[in-house]
């Protein structure tokens, strides 16, 4: 400690004003850059994540709208009974042409919205593109729902089969 002492005093007056501003301005910039500017730009991420989150929770408000006024619609609405579905479907499909085979009917069961109801088992085999498309206008014109489509093709034969239920 003496060494340094007296190395101190050894030193002009003005050297020693320049040595003591460096002592402490030098750790004060150093705190700045390396303490500071970093907090500076983790608070700018925490802005920018919180305004992100907001937007999101903003555009999730809205999907949960959304889902809640589509949810009351669909409880709203009543379902068609299955004697009402499979008559209509029965009546367009019998309006068909002659030409075009009749697809099969077949009575059962839908869980929709955890309710058991029950529905008709359509089925097309073998159908040519022109005769396939006529069945799917008849069963847009009988106004009733379609789940679980399976549509396929030949291609070798140009033929179509599907298969879905209705209700």
């Amino acid at each position: 400690m003496e060494k340094l002492k007296s190395w101190w005093l050894a030193r002009s007056p003005r050297d020693r004003r320049a040595l003591l501003v460096f002592v402490l301005v030098v750790p004060l910039i150093l705190f700045w850059y390396l303490v500071t500017r970093p907090l500076e730009d983790r608070l700018k991420l925490a802005h920018r994540v919180l305004e992100t989150s907001r937007t999101q929770a903003l555009d999730l408000q809205k999907k949960l709208e959304e889902f809640g006024q589509l949810k009351a619609l669909s409880d709203s609405r009543a379902q068609a009974a299955s004697s009402e579905a499979v008559t209509a479907l029965e009546r367009v499909f019998h309006a068909l042409p002659p030409e075009v085979a009749s697809p099969t009917l077949n009575r059962t069961t839908l869980t929709l919205a955890g309710r058991r109801q029950s529905a008709a088992l359509v089925g097309i085999d073998q159908a040519s593109p022109a005769h396939a498309w006529q069945v799917f206008a008849a069963l847009a014109s009988a106004g009733v729902n379609v789940a679980e489509l399976d549509l396929s093709s030949d291609p070798a034969k140009n033929r179509f089969s599907a298969s879905f239920k209705a209700w």
